[in-house]
């Protein structure tokens, strides 16, 4: 009984030991609870423009919170133009016993240009709650990038060097991921109009998913990678354009496949 008893108490205090470890950072050691500081929680973010309003992602890392205090930020527009953003220095408000300054931006969805917001995070009004924590990496600016929608509906061309050879709808089905839509035929009926067989109507479709990176580049990922070696190319949400260059195996001939595209909606 005794050893199970001191085996308990063993526990208990290597318990204790690594939860009072999570609240020991930096120069904050030993951790006084009401001390700590704010951050974001990352330092980048894109955004397309249908959020609307978007909460910024600022981090209140001070477990006892007793009286409440202000956080005094600075919101600007760092690249483009961007429509109906309040900027300038503003304070918001983390109420007593909460971790949440609830500060957000209004986004205009009716947006047509791409820009970036950048938001700093100036001081508090607490004494013993710093901005950061010196010396280490913790974000005290956060960039938030804007770009338009993503367009789902085009009427696009495919062409064989300046020879436009058919012309066809697409619909981009959005897929759990953000930046990824599963294409049915990446370059219409194209085999049809190749050849001028229409038996081939319908068949050998281009089928795969577009990738939309962050710098606006694309990449398709075909489902048939032996004939369908896949593609890469560019795409300008608020322009509504998408072009790209698909590679293929299924003509003994070596030539790739030019696809230009415009936004229907």
């Amino acid at each position: 009984m005794k050893y199970i008893k001191i085996t308990s108490i063993l526990f208990i205090l290597v318990l204790f030991g690594a939860c009072e470890q999570d609240f020991n950072d930096d120069k904050f050691q030993p951790r006084d609870r009401t001390s700590g500081w704010v951050q974001f929680g990352v330092a980048e973010s894109t955004q397309f423009t249908s959020v609307g309003e978007y909460k910024l992602p600022v981090d209140v890392n001070a477990p006892i919170n007793k009286s409440g205090f202000t956080i005094n930020y600075t919101v600007e527009v760092v690249e483009g133009s961007a429509p109906q953003i309040e900027t300038g220095t503003f304070d918001a408000t983390v109420p007593a016993n909460s971790d949440d300054p609830n500060i957000t931006l209004n986004i205009n969805p009716e947006n047509i240009s791409q820009y970036a917001i950048q938001v700093t995070l100036n001081s508090v009004s607490a004494d013993n709650i710093t901005v950061g924590v010196e010396g280490s990496s913790r974000p005290t600016v956060f960039t938030l990038g804007i770009t338009c929608p993503v367009p789902l509906n085009y009427t696009g061309t495919t062409f064989i060097g300046d020879s436009p050879i058919n012309t066809f709808d697409l619909e981009l089905t959005p897929t759990d991921s953000p930046n990824e839509f599963e294409m049915d035929t990446a370059w219409g009926d194209f085999v049809a109009a190749a050849t001028g067989d229409p038996s081939f109507a319908g068949q050998f479709q281009y089928v795969g998913t577009l990738i939309i990176n962050d710098d606006n580049t694309v990449e398709i990922v075909a489902e048939q990678s032996d004939i369908f070696p896949g593609g890469t190319g560019v795409i300008s949400t608020c322009e509504g354009t998408l072009n790209y260059t698909l590679e293929q195996a299924f003509f003994t001939t070596d030539f790739a496949v030019d696809v230009e595209l415009v936004a229907n909606d």
